[in-house]
């Protein structure tokens, strides 16, 4: 039993529950701080109907950017999706064919992966077990510089990224987090 979302404070019961936790701190790419490096060692879940995430925004979404570093499929464990969202207006998104699929060689959800992205005024390069994934730029990616994004990681379960499933047809998992760390440069 719990609240509906954070807006409603109407008690109603559930037959599962997502959980998140979120940076207090903010982090920029800009001047100052030209590179922003956030990283993670995660064991995904299997399941379907399992959303993992790893990733960063700014409030208002999305005229801040959110950056996708890591977004999984329970019942895909070789591989996960990055992207990024950028808007001018709160909740309008105008970037759009960001996403973009990597597939591992071994299980994601069977031992420890570290997951990152480095951030730069008209970069972001992902990176697998260190290992150089993808490099997005040009887009809507310098209109992130100077923005402040908070960092996220999250397991829901259900929703969008699945067509909303019949809640009987998902399978739980749990999602494991060894560290996360963020770096930034001068």
């Amino acid at each position: 039993m719990g609240a509906t979302t954070p807006f409603d404070a109407t008690p109603k019961t559930f037959e599962f529950t997502s959980g998140r936790i979120e940076s207090k701190t903010s982090f920029s790419s800009s001047t100052a701080t030209p590179k922003v490096r956030m990283i993670a060692r995660i064991k995904l879940p299997t399941g379907y109907g399992m959303w993992p995430a790893f990733w960063s925004y700014g409030d208002p979404w999305p005229t801040q950017g959110e950056i996708d570093i890591m977004e999984a499929r329970g019942n895909e464990p070789f591989k996960y999706q990055t992207a990024y969202w950028y808007g001018r207006r709160s909740g309008v998104n105008i970037a759009s064919n960001t996403e973009g699929y990597i597939t591992s060689e071994t299980s994601l959800a069977d031992c420890w992966h570290v997951y990152e992205v480095i951030w730069t005024k008209s970069s972001l390069t992902y990176l697998l077990d260190g290992q150089v994934v993808v490099t997005k730029t040009g887009g809507w990616i310098p209109d992130f510089y100077r923005k402040s994004e908070r960092v996220v990681l999250n397991l829901a379960a259900g929703g969008g990224f699945f067509g909303n499933p019949n809640p009987s047809t998902i399978q739980t998992g749990t999602m494991q987090i060894d560290w996360v760390k963020v770096f930034t440069s001068k």
